[in-house]
């Protein structure tokens, strides 16, 4: 959605992170506040007084069903699960 110029731009800063506009992008406040980090980095919170984190952190996402038939070995072939686990 760039335009040409607007590319170029882009790309210059982005293969020089010290130079002045990647230093300026880097540096905006909107970045900070919109930056989350991964939910497996959140700290266990077991103690309702202690302070939040002022990080924010994304959501641990559900666990999806594995249908039986994926999880027991077929006869003519290796389960599909250990398919999904080298994809994953």
């Amino acid at each position: 959605m760039l335009t040409t110029a607007e590319r170029e731009k882009f790309l210059i800063a982005l293969n020089n992170p010290s130079s002045e506009l990647a230093q300026r992008l880097l540096a905006e406040q909107k970045l900070e506040q919109d930056r989350q980090e991964p939910w497996w980095e959140a700290p266990a919170l077991q103690d309702v007084s202690q302070p939040r984190p002022s990080k924010r952190f994304g959501v641990k996402p559900k666990l999806m069903p594995i249908p039986s038939n994926m999880v027991k070995s077929l006869p003519s072939a290796p389960s599909l699960i250990y398919n999904i686990s080298a994809v994953w």
